[in-house]
């Protein structure tokens, strides 16, 4: 990814949106051969009282 922010920075005609696509988290996600397998979202539900473990 460090390189993709030097190309970006030394090459007059990539855009902000452009190189903002080409780092977006599929994109890495992609390039680094990570798979997602769930979407997270915020804090895991808080046990409610009389609940098991």
């Amino acid at each position: 990814m460090r390189d993709l922010l030097y190309d970006a920075l030394r090459d007059a005609d990539t855009s902000v949106e452009a190189f903002e696509e080409s780092v977006s988290s599929e994109n890495v996600y992609q390039h680094c051969g990570i798979t997602r397998t769930a979407n997270p979202r915020g804090r895991p539900p808080k046990k409610k009282a009389g609940e098991k473990a």
